[in-house]
């Protein structure tokens, strides 16, 4: 409060993972600003098409991002393949310093995303606090799911769940109280979210996850 000009420092007064996650989160917009562009333009996301950057995934279900390779005509019929089979993924952009972009009709969706979300001109490096720097990396498009199991469950007690439960779906609610009765079990790889998945089940909007 002694210095209103003190921005630096006034960030600094936030937990160190939160001073992060604002780094992150710009990734993220980029990151899903692609993805959604893709989608919109009628691409594929898990079949790469030539130019796209495919990486490779572990035995852990992870991607090793350091192995991204980029899909050219006389390789895109054995990358297809091992993309069918989950050894490798297509993959877009968390930008950084050292930022690489995809090629062909992946890398002009991913650079308009970059400049249309006014983060064109900015290096990541944060010089006031190193920690926050970023060079950037790759992440998988999509995600695979195993060991799903989904079975009913008694039902639950009206006073055992929250107020917006027992006030039951509002106008425009796309959720039924049946949906109390069962219970969905699965494995994601880290970094993957369960919502995600559950969505594609529930088909009902972000809002109502």
């Amino acid at each position: 409060l002694n210095n209103h000009d003190d921005f630096v420092g006034a960030f600094k007064k936030l937990p160190n993972n939160l001073q992060l996650m604002t780094i992150h989160a710009a990734q993220s917009i980029i990151f899903n600003q692609s993805l959604n562009r893709r989608l919109a333009s009628g691409l594929p996301i898990s079949i790469p098409i030539e130019g796209d950057l495919v990486g490779r995934i572990d035995e852990k279900g992870q991607l090793n991002a350091s192995s991204c390779v980029i899909a050219e005509s006389r390789n895109l019929p054995r990358i297809t393949r091992n993309c069918q089979l989950g050894r490798l993924v297509t993959t877009g952009p968390l930008p950084g310093s050292e930022i690489y972009v995809a090629g062909g009709k992946s890398r002009d969706i991913e650079l308009s995303a970059i400049n249309d979300s006014g983060l064109a001109e900015i290096d990541w490096r944060v010089e006031e606090i190193p920690r926050l720097s970023s060079k950037g990396t790759r992440r998988a498009l999509v995600s695979n799911f195993t060991d799903l199991y989904i079975d009913t469950v008694p039902i639950a007690m009206a006073e055992s769940l929250g107020e917006r439960w027992n006030m039951g779906p509002s106008e425009n609610s796309r959720w039924h109280p049946e949906g109390a009765c069962l219970r969905f079990r699965f494995s994601l790889s880290s970094g993957s979210y369960a919502t995600t998945l559950l969505r594609e089940f529930m088909q009902c909007p972000l809002n109502q996850l």
